[in-house]
């Protein structure tokens, strides 16, 4: 979302324009970048946060219509997650995500690891829907 935002203020300082003459943040608004940035946000920490839950119910909310029963989270049980990054690219978005995982198994549930994920995202009828594999 920044780099949307300062591509959009340097179009506009070419122009000669300057962000508060078009309308400031009313403007930028307006565009529906900052909604869709925040409703996507608010999808990724809530597939993540039903992940830490291990509520497969509310994570198949997440899944997009086309991509209903594929997810199974094995043998991995998520700790936690914090998300580093967003970025959006029309109907698509890859959501940078940082996580810590444990194996769910009687002899090794004491294997934590820490990995960064790059979660696709796509946006379908106005929801935003966790990629399993390319749409």
């Amino acid at each position: 979302m920044k780099k949307i935002a300062i591509a959009m203020i340097l179009i506009l300082a070419a122009g000669g324009l300057t962000f508060e003459s078009v309308g400031g943040m009313g403007w930028l608004q307006s565009t529906g970048l900052l909604g869709s940035e925040r409703q996507l946000r608010g999808a990724v920490e809530g597939y993540w946060q039903a992940r830490v839950d291990d509520d497969l119910a509310r994570m198949a909310d997440f899944v997009h219509p086309d991509q209903e029963g594929m997810y199974d989270p094995g043998m991995l049980k998520t700790l936690k997650f914090e998300l580093a990054e967003i970025t959006i690219d029309g109907d698509r978005a890859t959501a940078t995500v940082d996580v810590t995982f444990r194996l769910d198994h009687p002899t090794l549930s004491h294997v934590e690891r820490a990995k960064t994920l790059h979660d696709r995202w796509v946006r379908h009828e106005g929801a935003w829907y966790r990629e399993y594999m390319t749409l």
